[in-house]
């Protein structure tokens, strides 16, 4: 299905109507479609969100559990759970840890 929306320069979104806007009716006709067909497009994303298709992303940081450089323990800001990468040299980022093996959580 085609796009029923568009979004201006500043991010609004607009419905668009393709109508003759010297015939109201038509005008309203034409609308009342479009923003029936959004409403069903929006009733089907939110159902599939309580059914638990789309899950939420989460975001995080890795966070140094002491002030020992030498230390290699990092706790995500999520979950709070730790990993020890072995040296305090390198960070989990640098050992290729862009997200907590614990909470999925994007570093």
């Amino acid at each position: 299905m085609d796009r029923l929306t568009h979004r201006e320069e500043d991010g609004t979104p607009r419905v668009w109507v393709y109508a003759d806007p010297d015939n109201p009716a038509e005008v309203i006709v034409e609308r009342s479609r479009k923003e029936k067909a959004v409403l069903e497009k929006l009733a089907k994303y939110e159902d599939m969100e309580e059914q638990g298709l789309f899950v939420r992303q989460q975001f995080g940081r890795w966070e140094k559990d002491n002030n020992n450089p030498k230390d290699g323990n990092y706790t995500c800001s999520c979950c709070k759970e730790g990993v020890d990468i072995a040296t305090g040299e390198e960070t989990p980022i640098d050992r290729g840890l862009n997200y907590c093996p614990n909470c999925g959580a994007k570093m």
